[in-house]
């Protein structure tokens, strides 16, 4: 059955677009998908909890508080950033108290090496999964949509917007899952 909440995205294709969606087609998938479905405004204002390089809102102008326990080398220098755990979000009352547009959660999923290890307590995803629950919460709570991209389909709710996103590479095609949630 076909179901309009549900999209598949080959991001080669994005990246035939040219300009920056050749680097970052992640970018370019997400602006299209926050501006069709959220109507999102061009400075639309986000909370990036795992913010590491901010290679989500390179083709985008919002002002993105950005979130993360380590500074990276960012793409993308965030309007505000804050060095700490997204647990400990809530010790930021004049952060969680903006007008926030959207929330947005992304946190590492592969069990290889990756940038962003740093994150990793346990070596187990156990800590991807509470990232994502927590996430969900603090979302809820606050009253605001929540961008969760995971390794696999998020089933946790009934509502929102899925988006399928294949990445090419030498070992063959990684997918990850975009979920969108509207409370």
């Amino acid at each position: 059955m076909y179901n309009k909440r549900f999209f598949t995205v080959k991001l080669w294709e994005i990246q035939k677009l040219g300009g920056v969606c050749v680097k970052y087609p992640t970018s370019c998938i997400l602006k299209w998908f926050l501006t069709k479905y959220l109507r999102l405004p061009e400075r639309a204002l986000v909370l990036d909890l795992t913010y590491g390089e901010g290679r989500f809102w390179y083709a985008t102008n919002y002002l993105v508080y950005g979130v993360d326990i380590k500074r990276l080398a960012w793409v993308k220098e965030p309007f505000v950033f804050i060095k700490d755990s997204l647990y400990n979000i809530w010790g930021y009352p004049d952060v969680v108290s903006q007008p926030f547009d959207l929330v947005v959660v992304d946190p590492p999923f592969t069990k290889h090496k990756h940038r962003r290890t740093h994150y990793r307590v346990s070596g187990s995803l156990k800590e991807a999964y509470n990232m994502v629950l927590f996430a969900i919460d603090l979302a809820q709570t606050l009253g605001k949509p929540l961008l969760v991209h995971f390794r696999e389909p998020i089933n946790w709710a009934d509502y929102g917007f899925f988006l399928e996103s294949y990445s090419r590479y030498a070992s063959g095609l990684l997918c990850g899952w975009f979920g969108l949630f509207l409370w």
